[in-house]
């Protein structure tokens, strides 16, 4: 069944089965259902949704392209959002009990959005370490397991859909070495990054280009959390990063689950200059300025690591892998009225390799004469190159994006557009090139699709001199 959103925040008004292998819940008519760990085992408790939502052709800067919801559980709001690109959700509880625990799931009215056909089952996950997980396994346990809570920053409740988070993600790195009975080990430290709708703080057209020069994004994209773990899985350190990109301690709450609290930390996006930085308590001197009512507000997206940032890649490469993020941001983006040039005019490139300083820019040069280069105009000059590889992560390989047009890359590969392309110093480069590979994003409507066009491109190799042929 359907509804269509009555005026003011509702209850859903259809039936749908929340359900678990082990346990099965019928919602009733104001949508309010029970989680129970059906086991006495650790689990981890997701909702899992399908659904398709329909938006008129003009939204506006409040109700977007989507429809947003909540699950009210254990005193907080997880926030739900039902967005136009894409047709299925899944968003994390928390640690599971053997004690019943009531929740409710709400939606906010919309009057360009109806959302249809949503099914939608509550899953226990069951992550009790047994030792005979796979390396995979264990640590795909482990980052759901310690899986950050993000409150919403406070300028945020009046623009709930600004800088949302769209994808939590994890990657693994070696922690401390330990010592022990003549053998080394070493910690493991699990690092979160969470992909944002946009930043805030891109005022203009020229700064969203210049973003998509540096990075082949408009997209935000920042590590949130670090956690520790020793040989024997437990905690023994955290971090965030906070104010001005720096790591902090983390001193702060983790939501509180009986046996199974202290797992989840919550962090709050940091209200200063809209930057997608974070902290972890309101309690700091300089919140009572910024973020005076953020603890009486515990709303905020608690989304599920399911992917993993593999050893070496980009981490923009998750936003590749579900390009319908690059239709969030550009909607975004229009809203606020500093679109970037279109994802699908732009011609994208992997750069793999290794920066010792200096930065650049990506240009291509046509047949015909006509030159295109990063970011393309209007771009922030300052920020319209490449200064580092990997950012936050391996410093291995980037994005960039050159502007050539659609109609051009639609002629990729035959006489209508042929030409060259290379990377130009800006600043004192020192880099050492490995490897080139370039993509388009189709546009099919209400997603893209990423084409990988690196056949039609010849490259002689010779480090930061290289040069392809289209």
């Amino acid at each position: 069944m359907s509804n269509r959103a009555k005026p003011s925040l509702i209850f859903l008004s259809f039936m749908c089965s929340l359900i678990s292998s082990s346990l099965s819940a019928g919602v009733d008519a104001l949508s309010t259902f029970t989680v129970q760990n059906p086991t006495s085992d650790p689990t981890e408790v997701t909702l899992q949704f399908k659904y398709s939502v329909s938006c008129k052709g003009a939204q506006g800067p409040k109700t977007g392209d989507q429809v947003r919801g909540y699950i009210l559980y254990q005193g907080r709001r997880t926030i739900l959002d039902f967005y136009v690109y894409r047709n299925e959700l899944e968003v994390a509880l928390g640690a599971g009990s053997v004690h019943a625990q009531p929740a409710v799931l709400e939606l906010e009215f919309n009057s360009d959005c109806l959302l249809e056909d949503l099914q939608g089952q509550v899953q226990y996950e069951n992550v009790k370490i047994t030792g005979q997980e796979t390396s995979r396994e264990l640590l795909d346990k482990l980052a759901l397991i310690h899986s950050p809570f993000i409150n919403l920053r406070e300028n945020q409740y009046e623009a709930p859909l600004n800088d949302t988070p769209l994808i939590l993600a994890y990657s693994v790195h070696r922690g401390q070495a330990i010592r022990a009975s003549g053998r080394l080990r070493y910690n493991r430290i699990l690092r979160y990054t969470v992909f944002l709708s946009d930043e805030d703080n891109q005022k203009t057209s020229a700064d969203t280009n210049a973003q998509m020069a540096r990075y082949g994004r408009t997209m935000d994209v920042e590590w949130v959390y670090n956690v520790e773990l020793n040989p024997e899985l437990q905690r023994v350190g955290a971090s965030y990063q906070g104010i001005l990109h720096f790591p902090f301690r983390f001193k702060g709450e983790y939501l509180s689950f009986g046996e199974r609290s202290y797992l989840h930390p919550i962090l709050f996006n940091y209200n200063l200059d809209d930057n997608n930085v974070f902290i972890d308590s309101t309690e700091s001197w300089f919140d009572p300025i910024f973020n005076p009512n953020q603890r009486s507000r515990p709303v905020g997206h608690h989304l599920v690591p399911r992917t993993r940032i593999e050893m070496s890649h980009s981490r923009d490469r998750v936003l590749f892998a579900n390009a319908w993020t690059f239709k969030v941001s550009e909607a975004e983006l229009h809203r606020q009225d500093k679109p970037s040039i279109s994802p699908k005019d732009q011609l994208f490139v992997l750069v793999r390799g290794k920066m010792a300083g200096g930065s650049f820019y990506a240009q291509v040069t046509s047949s015909q004469g006509e030159v295109f280069q990063s970011g393309g105009t209007p771009c922030n000059s300052w920020r319209c190159h490449v200064s580092e590889l990997g950012t936050d992560l391996w410093g291995q390989e980037s994005f960039t994006a050159i502007p050539v047009g659609e109609l051009r890359l639609n002629l990729l590969g035959t006489a209508g557009f042929s030409g060259e392309f290379q990377l130009r110093d800006w600043f004192f480069l020192d880099l050492e090139l490995k490897h080139l590979r370039f993509f388009r994003l189709r546009d099919l409507g209400q997603t893209y699709g990423v084409e990988e066009v690196s056949s039609h491109f010849e490259c002689d190799y010779q480090g930061a001199a290289t040069v392809c042929r289209f």
